[in-house]
């Protein structure tokens, strides 16, 4: 595990538009989705349709994981055994607003056009920093 969650957050975000966040089917496989994020302090902020499978999941258990990736979901290579674990939670409308304007200002052009009304917004507080062995090491005893 990583110790300083903030800088390395800020060192894997950086200038990113997407990340690729894992949500968890009751079964415990991780479902990994590109989406939009904005970021505040150590939150990140997501948003997606109210009725997507991902909601869905998140309500059934708050814990997922991301890391950054591209608009089609491919993760940057230098991070690709980093994960990002949190808790999500779904905003009550006063913080949605907040929230609204942190992806509007990040995406402007982009938002606008894409943004509906059935869009809920949630908040992903991290926990840890994770990183996943090379094949090599764990091979490794």
């Amino acid at each position: 595990m990583v110790s300083n969650i903030t800088q390395t957050i800020d060192k894997i975000l950086h200038n990113q538009k997407c990340i690729s966040l894992s949500t968890y089917k009751e079964n415990g496989e991780g479902v990994p989705t590109p989406v939009w994020f904005a970021k505040e302090n150590n939150d990140i902020y997501i948003m997606t349709e109210e009725q997507s499978w991902k909601a869905k999941r998140i309500k059934k258990s708050s814990k997922v994981a991301f890391v950054s990736c591209s608009y089609r979901g491919k993760i940057r290579r230098k991070f690709k055994d980093l994960r990002i674990v949190g808790k999500a939670e779904f905003l009550e409308q006063e913080e949605s607003k907040k929230t609204q304007q942190r992806f509007a200002k990040k995406y402007w052009a982009l938002y606008r056009f894409f943004r509906n009304k059935n869009y809920v917004f949630l908040k992903i507080s991290p926990t840890a920093i994770l990183k996943e062995p090379d094949a090599e090491e764990a091979c490794e005893d």
